[in-house]
């Protein structure tokens, strides 16, 4: 068994860049002068004023969080007491469904139809939910994980006007998509009772410092800020966050780049007949192969390739999701596919 440093890490949508050297050097003389025996600056105005720069939103907006996580958890332990109910599509984020379970609230799902081609969404069916079941939190990850799917921006529009809770449209996948619902707002006003959430693990590449945030109606805003523990961004990870934020268009050049490994994977997977992937939005792409889970699992793994595998259908066949790495790493994966064609000649 390879040990986890060997692996071909594509199993949980980080990606595969490292942080520039000119940024690095700039981030370890910030920590040398970082006072970690001091608590943070409770406000965090320095990060986000960074945020107003990069977004256009006031400072009023913004929850802060230790990764997304958090600011989903902070909007269970506000909105979410037990028995409440919760709206999401099925598959989507696992958080969800976790977050369902500890706060023992009623987790309401819209399947997602997965096609031959691409797979699609009830928009009708949800908003009929969102009418008939008045959820006290509508959650919708878009672009969807596992799909990669974005949701068309007027089908947002519509859940926000008629879900008399609060609506997060989970924007973690949203720089590698065509447009987002946080680009479509002209006015830089949150329509209210919404959460738009973000995170530097990404495209951005931080993963490793856990930093994630929410763009808030300025009342939902205040309430999870209310709630939240004093100091929940640690000092070193708010330094390295004002450093990254001066670099847009670097990273941006990089999300580009990993677009385009995306397109050209997608493109060459198309000569596996047996192999059915969908489009994708995101730094990742969904594959169903038509073999067993435990065949597939020791296959890759023999291989040193970590992919992250879902029970989508009743059927006893595989859904795997594959991040998107290095155009080396994704050689690899063709080459893993090209030896497992043999098994559907």
């Amino acid at each position: 068994m390879s040990s986890f440093k060997q692996m071909i890490r594509l199993d949980k949508n980080e990606n595969p860049f490292s942080i520039p050297d000119f940024i690095q050097k700039e981030i370890f003389s910030a920590l040398v002068h970082t006072e970690i025996n001091r608590y943070p600056d409770a406000s965090y105005g320095e990060i986000k004023e960074s945020l107003r720069i990069l977004t256009g939103f006031s400072p009023k907006n913004y929850i802060l969080g230790n990764g997304g996580d958090e600011v989903l958890w902070l909007l269970f332990a506000a909105y979410a007491g037990p028995n409440a109910t919760i709206l999401s599509f099925s598959p989507s984020f696992s958080e969800y469904a976790h977050l369902c379970k500890v706060f023992h609230a009623r987790h309401v799902t819209v399947p997602i139809d997965m096609g031959d081609k691409d797979c699609s969404f009830d928009t009708g069916l949800f908003l009929e939910k969102v009418k008939s079941e008045r959820p006290a939190l509508v959650l919708i990850d878009s672009p969807n994980n596992p799909t990669g799917k974005n949701l068309p921006q007027q089908f947002l529009r519509e859940v926000i006007e008629n879900n008399e809770g609060i609506t997060v449209i989970d924007e973690a996948y949203g720089e590698f998509a065509q447009k987002t619902f946080l680009q479509s707002l002209q006015t830089k006003e949150m329509p209210p009772n919404t959460v738009i959430l973000k995170t530097l693990s990404k495209a951005w590449g931080l993963a490793g410092i856990r930093f994630g945030y929410g763009i808030c109606d300025p009342t939902v805003a205040h309430a999870l800020n209310t709630i939240k523990s004093p100091f929940n961004v640690n000092q070193l990870t708010a330094a390295i966050v004002q450093i990254v934020l001066k670099y847009p268009q670097l990273f941006e050049n990089r999300k580009m780049e990993l677009i385009k490994i995306r397109d050209s994977f997608i493109d060459q997977c198309s000569r596996f007949p047996w192999l059915k992937i969908y489009p994708s939005e995101a730094n990742f792409v969904l594959l169903h192969i038509p073999e067993e889970k435990k065949f597939l699992q020791r296959f890759f793994e023999e291989n040193n390739v970590a992919v992250k595998f879902f029970k989508i259908s009743h059927e006893d066949d595989s859904w795997i999701r594959v991040s998107i790495g290095l155009s080396s790493e994704m050689e690899k994966v063709l080459d893993c596919l090209s030896r497992l064609s043999k098994r559907f000649e």
